[in-house]
């Protein structure tokens, strides 16, 4: 049986797009794991919540919703340093299972408050993307997938420059590496947590269909393509 060409090419495009997402997730949460040592299930709430936060804002001001990447990114942020000082801060160093506790208690929290505040139908984030291609070879590419794939690889190599070229990246290494010589260089541990979680949260970006009950799929990472293709 003869391989089509466009098809292949096809596939391993939806699979570059795929694997971005699975990439925002991971990083974000591999992130925080790294330094703070904590396992957080609730992790793939932010992912939802970064979709619906960055719907209300469409829907409130009409903004090309790629053009939101960045408010969103600091509102997650903003969150994530809120969960981390009043749930996982007074819990560190008291065992895994209480962290387990509280982020499966965390999930529960955070799709009921997103159902109260945005309702329990899933909802569809329109990319003004959606019908426009880009000629590849053989095949037609979404221009949604080349923007994902590009905002991904920008944040990937942001995160690399910030933890490898800047003092705040050193630091935050460093306690990953050796919390108690971090504390004797006089690197506050607990401030590099609280950056740590905000920035692995504002990780989290996801423009697609979304609704409170779709964390766990945010949490397998299972995409959704807002072009419909």
């Amino acid at each position: 049986m003869a391989l089509d060409v466009g098809v292949l090419l096809q596939v391993l495009f939806w699979g570059l797009y795929a694997g971005c997402i699975y990439i925002l997730l991971a990083t974000g949460l591999t992130l925080i794991f790294g330094v703070m040592k904590i396992v957080n299930f609730a992790h793939g709430e932010l992912l939802m919540l970064g979709a619906y936060i960055t719907a209300t804002v469409f829907a409130l001001t009409g903004i090309n919703p790629y053009s939101i990447i960045l408010l969103t990114m600091l509102i997650l942020g903003v969150i994530g340093i809120a969960i981390e000082r009043s749930s996982f801060r007074p819990i560190m160093g008291t065992g895994k299972l209480n962290e387990i506790f509280i982020s499966l208690g965390l999930i529960y929290v955070i799709q009921n408050a997103a159902a109260l505040i945005w309702g329990d139908e899933r909802q569809v984030l329109t990319s003004p993307y959606q019908t426009i291609t880009i000629p590849l070879g053989p095949i037609q590419m979404p221009v949604d997938y080349l923007i994902i794939i590009l905002v991904t690889a920008l944040v990937l190599v942001g995160l690399t420059l910030l933890l490898k070229k800047t003092s705040l990246g050193k630091a935050i290494r460093a306690t990953s590496q050796n919390r108690k010589g971090a504390q004797i260089v006089g690197i506050d541990v607990e401030r590099m947590d609280m950056i740590t979680f905000g920035i692995g949260a504002g990780a989290q970006y996801r423009p697609s269909r979304h609704s409170p009950s779709s964390s766990w799929e945010a949490w397998e990472a299972s995409p959704v393509p807002s072009s419909g293709a």
